[in-house]
């Protein structure tokens, strides 16, 4: 066996514990997955970053619907007919006392109310109100990883294929932790570190214009707005995008393009 072909397999078998990791604990704000095909393809769908354009906050109605119990006792003239009843059961056990023969000693016997008759009723009530609450509307970014055949030893690329305003679509992107820049790749990296890194890079790039090499100058907030709402329409319409996750597109058909 070759030595590139061992790298090859510890790639695979690596890249194979990460992804049973990350379905254990998934990424916020990201479905990520390797190609059936081809493990060293990873396919991600990241949400837009809030308090950007990417994300679109609306206000909306909201209707909330809680049960609320209510009980209901009835028995206010049963307790005053019992207090009476017991009042002269008291009388009478005092004129009467059971002394002789009765078996107790001459003791007297009070009798307790009797309030057998009170009833509660408990009542189930719907109570529905309608209130004012912000929901956020993220944009959804298809990309995906290429890892080399000598990873963790290399570093990945990585690319956005949704057209978003601001980084050029299927282009690699230069960041510290791509194949842009070998020099700064750590070994212990895969990638959930790629993903989290991936979406600071994109709120870097949008609050701090900051250069890049697949940026796009000279963007604004309306070209940002613009692509996060055309976003779910690209993907659905992008045939990779299906195969990969037939059950986004699935879900959004039945709640609709928001």
């Amino acid at each position: 066996m070759s030595l590139a072909h061992r790298t090859a397999l510890l790639a695979k078998s690596r890249l194979t514990k990460e992804y049973k990791l990350i379905h254990a604990d998934p990424i916020d704000g990201c479905v990520i997955r390797p190609d059936p095909k081809n493990i060293f393809t990873w396919h991600f769908v990241i949400d837009g970053i809030s308090g950007t354009p990417m994300c679109q906050v609306r206000e909306e109605d909201v209707v909330v619907t809680a049960a609320a119990a209510v009980s209901d006792t009835n028995g206010t003239s049963n307790t005053s007919n019992a207090s009476n009843t017991s009042d002269e059961k008291k009388k009478d056990a005092v004129e009467s006392p059971e002394g002789n023969g009765g078996g107790n000693d001459g003791q007297t016997t009070v009798a307790a109310p009797d309030n057998a008759n009170n009833t509660t009723t408990t009542t189930t009530t719907t109570i529905t109100t309608t209130t004012k609450t912000k929901v956020s509307y993220p944009a959804k970014y298809y990309g995906t990883i290429e890892f080399p055949q000598d990873y963790p030893m290399a570093p990945p690329s990585v690319y956005i294929h949704t057209p978003n305003g601001m980084i050029k679509p299927s282009e690699s992107i230069c960041m510290s932790m791509t194949s842009w820049h070998p020099e700064t790749w750590h070994q212990s990296w895969g990638p959930r570190t790629v993903v989290l890194g991936l979406f600071v890079f994109l709120e870097d790039v949008y609050n701090k214009r900051e250069f890049s090499a697949t940026m796009i100058h000279g963007f604004s907030d309306a070209d940002v707005k613009r692509h996060a709402l055309q976003s779910k329409q690209f993907n659905i319409n992008n045939v990779n995008f299906i195969k990969m996750f037939p059950e986004l597109v699935t879900q959004w058909a039945a709640i609709g393009q928001d």
